[in-house]
C-alpha cells in the first residue's frame, strides 16, 4: 500500500512539473516582475489609447511637418508594443506566451506594423497608394484594449 501511494505522489509530482510556472532567478524573472505589475497593464493600455489618438489626427491636405510628427509618434508606439511583446515572450517563455490567444493577435499585430514600419521608412508605401489602407490593422489593437478592461468589455457586450 505504501509504494502505491508514493507511485500516485511521483506520479502527481510529474504532472505539476508540467504545468507552466513563473520565473523565479535571472533575466526572465525580472521581466516577468514587469509584466505582472498593474502599472505595466495601465501603460500599455494607455499607449493603446494614445496611439489610436494620433492615429486619427491624420488629414488630407496636413502639413509636412505633421505629417513627420504622426509618422514619429507612430513609430514610438510602434517600438513600445515590440517592447510589450519582446518583454513578456522573456517572461513567459514563447510557448506559454503563444498558449493565450490575445498573446497571439498582439504578436501579429505587432510584427505587421513592424513590417508597414520599415516599407514605410524604405519609401516603398506611400500615403497615396492603396496599401496604406494597411494602416488601419494597427487599430484593430483597440481590440486588446476592450479586453483589458473588463467595464469597457461589460459596456459594450451589454449594448
Amino acid at each position: 500500500k505504501a509504494e502505491e501511494d508514493g507511485d500516485e505522489e511521483d506520479g502527481a509530482e510529474e504532472e505539476e512539473e508540467d504545468e507552466w510556472q513563473p520565473p523565479t532567478e535571472g533575466f526572465s524573472a525580472i521581466c516577468y516582475k514587469l509584466v505582472i505589475h498593474p502599472k505595466f497593464d495601465t501603460f500599455i493600455d494607455t499607449s493603446i489609447m494614445l496611439a489610436l489618438f494620433v492615429m486619427s489626427l491624420k488629414h488630407y491636405g496636413q502639413p509636412d511637418g505633421f505629417t513627420n510628427a504622426v509618422n514619429v509618434l507612430e513609430l514610438v508606439f510602434g517600438s513600445i508594443f515590440l517592447f510589450e511583446a519582446i518583454i513578456k515572450i522573456i517572461a513567459l517563455g514563447f510557448l506559454h506566451y503563444w498558449s493565450d490567444w490575445w498573446n497571439r493577435f498582439d504578436l501579429i499585430l505587432v510584427i505587421l506594423g513592424s513590417i508597414l514600419s520599415v516599407v514605410e521608412i524604405a519609401g516603398l508605401l506611400s500615403e497615396d497608394n492603396m496599401l496604406g489602407s494597411l494602416r488601419a490593422l494597427r487599430s484593430l489593437r483597440v481590440f486588446k484594449l476592450l479586453n483589458s478592461q473588463p467595464s469597457l468589455h461589460h459596456l459594450l457586450s451589454a449594448s
